[in-house]
């Protein structure tokens, strides 16, 4: 797999989903991030907006991305955060647009947790 590809597409469906808030970056946000291992998820950030009144501010479809791609780095805190599992693969990919489709599909194929 293209870890380049992987990291544009990264890059793509954090900016489209407007996410980098629940980011660790590194310094000169993801205009600087060069590859996927210097893409964090702040974990506290994400649950402390979670247990806050309203929950995460996100839409449904920012919420359901926001799952997913920490289900690459994080699969059972992901699970954990949301109390969803793989079940919740069909309902994600329905609430997404097509923009956030494209950019899943792109993640999935590109992904270089695939070759090993």
């Amino acid at each position: 797999m293209d870890e380049a590809a992987f990291t544009e597409a990264l890059v793509a469906a954090l900016r489209n989903a407007e996410l980098e808030r629940y980011c660790l970056l590194p310094d000169g946000g993801l205009e600087a991030v060069t590859s996927h291992y210097e893409i964090g998820f702040d974990v506290d950030e994400i649950r402390r907006d979670r247990d806050s009144p309203g929950g995460i501010k996100a839409s449904h479809a920012q919420r359901r991305m926001l799952m997913l791609l920490l289900a690459f780095w994080r699969p059972d805190v992901a699970d954990d955060l949301f109390d969803d599992g793989l079940s919740a693969l069909p309902r994600a990919v329905m609430a997404m647009d097509a923009r956030n489709r494209a950019l899943l599909a792109e993640l999935i194929e590109s992904y270089p947790g695939w070759d090993g």
